[in-house]
């Protein structure tokens, strides 16, 4: 029989065992549940960053959106700002320009745009035809005398402001005040600083 020191050490032996066991099992259990919460957290780290930069993105697109909306129509505000800045200073222009045909310096100025197209004439002896406003037709022997060519004139209702425009064969010379002003519209354009 078994006596109780024996037992007693046998029930030692087999309590050590069990604790050594209970330790072992707790030390698996907590790396298991530090493996699993790393594991876990690493997930949800990832999948936060995967939601953040999908939202990003999707904010991003969205201000992008609104900001090309904005700025479309900031451009149409300007453009339409622009043209009438244009306008007013090519109307101005225009409203000075037809008084200078009033003073008495047009006359000087139509006859030397006579004899400036006339250079282009040279050695030409067929009949020019010469285009103004019925009102500058009282300007007609000046112009003849610069051109030193036969002149027929003819009144042309699409020359508002004034100046001369003539013909000869095919070859069409306009130097009215009307088309060096819209000849500007261009240079104005460009060197005005009000590109968009």
């Amino acid at each position: 029989m078994l006596n109780d020191v024996t037992v007693s050490k046998y029930v030692d032996a087999i309590t050590a065992e069990a604790q050594e066991a209970k330790l072992e099992a707790e030390k698996k259990i907590s790396d298991y549940k530090t493996a699993q919460i790393s594991r876990f957290r690493a997930e949800a780290l990832e999948n936060s960053k995967s939601e953040i930069t999908r939202r990003c993105a999707v904010i991003r697109e969205d201000i992008g959106r609104e900001f090309s909306v904005k700025e479309t129509k900031l451009r149409e505000q300007i453009f339409i700002k622009r043209d009438e800045i244009k306008t007013d200073v090519f109307n101005r222009a225009k409203n000075k320009l037809i008084e200078f045909t009033k003073s008495d310096e047009y006359e000087k100025f139509v006859v030397n745009s006579a004899a400036e197209i006339k250079k282009n004439l040279v050695g030409r002896d067929k009949v020019i035809t010469v285009y103004l406003r019925e009102c500058d037709m009282a300007l007609k022997s000046g112009i003849e005398q610069a051109f030193a060519f036969p002149c027929e004139f003819v009144a042309d209702d699409k020359i508002e402001i004034g100046g001369i425009r003539a013909k000869f064969s095919s070859v069409v010379i306009d130097d009215t005040i009307d088309a060096r002003l819209n000849s500007q519209v261009d240079w104005f354009e460009e060197n005005s600083g009000l590109d968009i």
